[in-house]
């Protein structure tokens, strides 16, 4: 508690201890840019990029080089009711909030600080933890400046209110919005001070990498954290919801839609909290390990293709040789599967025939069952085999991570299509040729029909 009173924390936000003098780098913590959140970005080695933001949640962990780092928000007062929230959702533990410039002014006259020894030596221990340049990104040693709530100016060169302190002297100031410097937390009046149950609470910046096959429901790892939180969201970066995460912290792949050559690095931003209470925000960074494109499957080769619905599938049919030239391209046609049925040698369009029908799903034929409305008496429903060709860990007919659509998924497709006919069919990304279908041992219409099936 300071002289005025009033509660802060005792250190900068993202410092690792209280600073033990004015240039203890462990003390210094984080370089914010003015009212933006916890999403990377602060870290003194962050990235940078002279693009500007369209919102005040940005999609990166870039520090932003610009005189404002967003087109949004131009009066600030969205930037600065984030920073005065004292709910955690902002960049301040819960009961805390950043402090006004009034609040800064009454410390700076009751603790008469006037240089940055006075800053150290006061209650606070002020450390000259430096600036980071919103020109150039680069950081500046033996100042400090201290952000406020306040928007001071709009318009040529947006700016805020902020402490200033260096060897010599101390003044409030003002710094470009795009700048980078420390924060120091306040205690919201009539908030009481976070219990040590909620101090434990912690999340720490971490790195993890997955494959870009990686199956829906692959366990990327654990998040790390300590004070046992109860809830765990992804609250930010999480492009085409590529991942998801249990209240345990169990990071997983959420819909199949990584790839490297389109997205290398997932900058997450992760929120914990516990009973609804306590919360704390950390940077997830996932990168997107290269696999080799081509696939090998029961001596075959693929390869992936993306569709126009952003889905990832095979380039060609099971069983085709190379991916269709042309509507009529025999190469390109593939094996004729019975539904629902395994890869057992039936799918061959040579395979030999007959009028027996098996018991189970699981055949001890290669034979393709001919004169039958289904080639099997079990599975009335279809549900059995409907889950079989919905496999994807590869002892399905498909290789791991694939599966046979669904109908809804070949709808999308369809509707992709620039026409409703064969030659758009083909003229789609997935090159869909006319392979004929099978009536015994009749190969019909190859050439002049095509038949996908769906689970």
């Amino acid at each position: 508690m300071s002289p005025t009173g009033r509660t802060w924390l005792d250190r900068n936000l993202g410092a690792r201890q209280v600073a033990t003098n004015s240039t203890d780098t462990a003390g210094f913590g984080d370089l914010y840019q003015w009212g933006r959140q916890t999403d990377g970005h602060q870290l003194r080695n962050s990235a940078t990029t002279v693009a500007h933001a369209d919102s005040i949640t940005p999609n990166n962990a870039d520090f932003i080089e610009t005189n404002d780092w967003t087109t949004a928000d131009n009066a600030g007062a969205l930037r600065s009711a984030v920073w005065s929230s004292f709910d955690g959702s902002g960049i301040c533990p819960i009961g805390y909030r950043v402090p006004i410039i009034d609040e800064l002014i009454a410390e700076r006259n009751s603790l008469s600080i006037s240089s940055g020894a006075d800053a150290y030596n006061s209650i606070l221990k002020l450390p000259t933890a430096g600036n980071r340049s919103a020109t150039d990104g680069r950081i500046s040693d033996d100042i400090g400046y201290y952000w406020s709530a306040n928007i001071l100016e709009v318009n040529a060169n947006p700016s805020a209110s902020t402490l200033f302190i260096n060897a010599q002297r101390s003044a409030i100031s003002a710094s470009e919005n795009a700048s980078g410097s420390s924060v120091r937390c306040i205690l919201n009046v009539g908030e009481n001070p976070i219990p040590p149950s909620i101090e434990a609470l912690t999340i720490g910046n971490q790195n993890f990498s997955i494959a870009e096959n990686s199956a829906i429901g692959t366990t990327i790892s654990i998040v790390s954290t300590t004070g046992n939180p109860t809830e765990f969201s992804i609250i930010r970066g999480n492009d085409r919801t590529a991942f998801a995460i249990s209240n345990s912290g169990q990071l997983t792949a959420a819909n199949g839609a990584l790839d490297f050559e389109t997205k290398k690095i997932y900058t997450l931003t992760v929120k914990i909290s516990k009973n609804g209470t306590a919360s704390k925000i950390a940077q997830i960074i996932i990168n997107v390990t290269d696999v080799d494109d081509i696939l090998t499957f029961n001596g075959l080769k693929y390869s992936p293709v993306r569709s126009v619905s952003n889905r990832i599938w095979m380039d060609r049919n099971l069983g085709a040789s190379r991916v269709s030239t042309s509507l009529t391209d025999v190469e390109s046609y593939g094996y004729l599967y019975q539904w629902g049925r395994e890869n057992d040698g039936h799918q061959f369009r040579d395979s030999a025939t007959t009028t027996t029908k098996v018991d189970s799903i699981i055949t001890a034929t290669a034979k393709f069952i001919i004169d039958n409305d289904d080639w099997t008496t079990a599975d009335s429903s279809g549900d059995l085999r409907a889950d079989v060709w919905s496999i994807f860990d590869g002892n399905g007919i498909c290789p791991v991570g694939y599966r046979v659509p669904t109908e809804a998924e070949l709808e999308v497709e369809r509707n992709s299509w620039s026409g409703n006919n064969i030659s758009s069919a083909f003229d789609s990304n997935l090159r869909w040729p006319l392979t004929g279908d099978r009536l015994g041992n009749d190969l019909l219409l190859g050439g002049n029909v095509g038949f996908y099936w769906t689970t």
